[in-house]
């Protein structure tokens, strides 16, 4: 809990200013999402005080639960409200700098100062636009992928089970949803 209220508070410092780097970003993402994704995947292990299996389970939550937030930041982007239950542009509006506009903005800088000023509803439909042309929603999603991979092979010391294959579909199906 106190690490996921201080990635809100980074978040929150955050927001509304000129930049942020990925690296902030991460640490953001490792605070809230990835903290609470590996607390609740290794809690029964750590019950259970299985020391092994709970370092294994909590690595999976760190990388899987940076690969949701990852395409929980694409969807803002590309999603449809019907599906996520989420206004599209929620995070620009609330000038909420996520992976996939700080890579938009390394691939165009001047994106960069349109973050600036007054963001109305169409300034922000049409920067969703621009984030999606640079690729970068693609991008983001590529290194989603990459944290699901590197979450299902921290689960390489368990033995095979129903459990862990039903993690391993989990994990490609936070990524997947997207599609």
């Amino acid at each position: 809990v106190a690490e996921m209220s201080e990635g809100e508070v980074t978040q929150l410092l955050n927001s509304g200013q000129g930049s942020m780097s990925r690296a902030s970003y991460f640490e953001v993402v490792d605070k809230k999402s990835a903290s609470l994704m590996a607390w609740c995947v290794a809690a029964g292990a750590w019950a259970a005080k299985d020391d092994r299996k709970a370092e294994a389970l909590a690595r999976f939550g760190r990388h899987v639960g940076t690969a949701f937030q990852i395409t929980d930041d694409v969807l803002d982007i590309v999603g449809e409200r019907s599906r996520t239950g989420k206004k599209r542009g929620r995070d620009l509006e609330q000038r909420k700098f996520t992976l996939p506009i700080l890579i938009a903005i390394e691939k165009r800088p001047a994106l960069a100062k349109r973050f600036e000023r007054e963001l109305s509803p169409e300034h922000i439909l049409g920067i969703l636009a621009e984030v999606q042309e640079t690729g970068a929603t693609e991008d983001a999603l590529e290194l989603a992928r990459e944290h699901v991979a590197e979450g299902i092979a921290a689960l390489a010391p368990l033995e095979e089970s129903p459990a862990k294959e039903a993690l391993i579909r989990l994990a490609h199906h936070l990524v997947e949803r997207v599609a």
